[in-house]
């Protein structure tokens, strides 16, 4: 997301246009956020998700899955898209 580069953004310019004298978040630390690394649809997963709605952050396909949703789509008019 953006929203730190936006309120930076806004806070400067406030402070070119003299609405305030400082930039109030000048300085601030904030912590790194927490990157979520990929997992591949197994099985057991598949199964939580469809149960429960439990799904991963990111969850790629494997070959044969990919495979799989090709053949899937080979018709359709968006084929080049997918």
């Amino acid at each position: 997301m953006r929203i730190r580069a936006t309120l930076r953004t806004a806070l400067n310019a406030a402070v070119r246009a003299r609405l305030i004298p400082v930039n109030p978040a000048n300085g601030a630390e904030l912590p790194r956020p927490r990157r979520p690394h990929p997992v591949i649809w197994t099985a057991g997963r598949t199964a939580r998700w469809q149960q429960a709605g439990e799904r991963p952050a990111v969850a790629v396909w494997t070959e044969q899955q990919l495979a799989a949703f090709l053949a899937g789509v080979a018709q359709d008019g968006l084929y080049a898209a997918w």
